[in-house]
């Protein structure tokens, strides 16, 4: 049996420009790969820790063989990760299709955000998930505005000053494997 022939992964939304919220969560990679000309059976698909430029130890991801050249890892754990995928012929296994590295997946996003308006300043708290940093994000009808950068991160910070009107308020984490989702948003009103 040869081997299978170009898997590609397939996360545009995880691909995001710098200090950008990341994609919507529970993230999922999604993997599709052309197989060779033979007689298949079935796939598997494999995930693999990725660290230092190389490949560790490989686990297989599903629990039978799946008959279709695409596969759904859906909500991975944060990490850099390998991918691979076998070919069967009944029950002989092929080797690995050229292998996908370095497929970054960013930490959950923070959760249960908070914020209680007092003269003129809003205090936010939240629970992060995995970063290194936070980033909270406000606008009048959306969180498109960049309030501030948070590092080390934390989970509260005070916004002082702040322009009387709606606020729509989130926050996400980076890590060093990129953004996370935008938390819950809050919705605000400062006198």
């Amino acid at each position: 049996m040869r081997k299978l022939l170009n898997i590609a992964v397939v996360i545009a939304v995880l691909i995001c420009p710098m200090f950008a919220q990341g994609p919507s969560y529970p993230y999922q990679v999604n993997l599709n790969f052309t197989a060779s000309t033979g007689t298949v059976t079935g796939y598997n698909m494999y995930r693999s820790p990725y660290a230092s430029s190389a490949c560790g130890t490989y686990a297989k991801l599903n629990a039978t063989p799946f008959t279709s050249t695409t596969y759904v890892d859906s909500n991975p754990p944060q990490g850099a990760y390998c991918y691979a995928a076998t070919a069967l012929d009944n029950t002989v296994e092929s080797g690995f299709s050229n292998i996908d590295s370095n497929i970054l997946i960013p930490p959950p996003p923070p959760t249960g955000l908070g914020g209680s308006v007092a003269n003129g300043n809003i205090q936010f708290n939240w629970v992060n998930h995995g970063g290194y940093a936070d980033n909270l994000m406000c606008g009048a009808t959306a969180p498109t505005k960049k309030i501030t950068y948070l590092t080390p991160e934390v989970t509260t910070y005070t916004w002082t000053n702040v322009p009387s009107g709606p606020e729509k308020c989130g926050v996400y984490e980076t890590s060093k494997d990129g953004p996370s989702a935008l938390s819950n948003i809050v919705s605000l009103n400062v006198p």
